[in-house]
């Protein structure tokens, strides 16, 4: 999870010079459980996805001069920890904790294009503003269809939730494939780290169905790809292409 906060830029000078990303923002209905809005704080993120501790109770949250308040686990009973399977053996496995699920949203390369060589200011805000309309579109489905959890033996009973928890970072090029490389190809998109926590409506905080998740993410980056088109086919009246041999997000003519 830290690769997203470490992206960020640390000034507006970096931001500009490609030195950093944009911060990241809170996102998904479930936020308000934990008081979560704006900005996303690393110190906040790292007790929420590195521990699963309300960061309203983790030590960096503590006022000063005051009684220290108890971490207070975001889930109660779960494990927060790995898990080691075949201690002492030559079977020995360690299974960390899912923290989150990285849903990504990603548009066509010429969408990319379009938004990194336009010289006007409005015509690459518009593309970046029709692209969060569509995140927020995509997240929405995925939200309604899979934002639920799971109880009874073996999660045989589907459980409503007050939502997600989605820590959400727009980066603008391709991830290096090289460690220590920044690559500098254009690439507008949307990580969105949705927590491995939902508030059920009997109060209590359990894991996600992320078999849901999977099940449900080709539809939300349908939908995505769908409003974008849209948002941009009005605002700037580019018009569209299907790519030959290939099933992909179309591309602009």
């Amino acid at each position: 999870y830290d690769y997203l906060t470490r992206e960020v830029a640390t000034s507006r000078h970096d931001y500009y010079t490609g030195a950093g990303e944009a911060p990241g923002v809170w996102a998904g209905s479930g936020r308000h459980e934990l008081g979560l809005d704006g900005v996303v704080d690393a110190d906040d993120m790292a007790a929420l996805y590195g521990s699963f501790i309300d960061p309203r109770t983790s030590p960096h949250a503590q006022p000063g001069g005051g009684a220290p308040v108890a971490p207070v686990l975001v889930g109660e009973g779960l494990r927060a920890d790995a898990k080691v399977l075949n201690r002492g053996t030559v079977n020995e496995r360690v299974l960390e904790q899912v923290a989150a699920f990285d849903v990504t949203f990603s548009p066509s390369k010429s969408v990319s294009v379009l938004w990194a060589t336009a010289t006007n200011y409005q015509e690459r805000a518009t593309v970046v503003a029709a692209h969060e309309s569509a995140v927020t579109a995509g997240l929405a489905y995925l939200e309604a269809n899979a934002g639920h959890t799971r109880v009874g033996r073996n999660g045989v009973r589907r459980m409503g939730t007050s939502g997600f928890v989605i820590a959400q970072f727009r980066h603008r090029t391709a991830r290096s494939t090289r460690p220590g490389e920044r690559v500098g190809d254009p690439q507008l998109h949307s990580h969105c780290a949705i927590l491995n926590r939902v508030r059920g409506v009997d109060g209590r905080w359990r894991t996600l169905d992320g078999e849901a998740i999977y099940r449900h993410a080709h539809a939300a980056g349908a939908l995505y790809a769908a409003v974008l088109e849209r948002e941009l086919s009005d605002r700037l009246g580019v018009s569209w292409v299907a790519p030959a041999g290939r099933v992909p997000m179309r591309e602009i003519v």
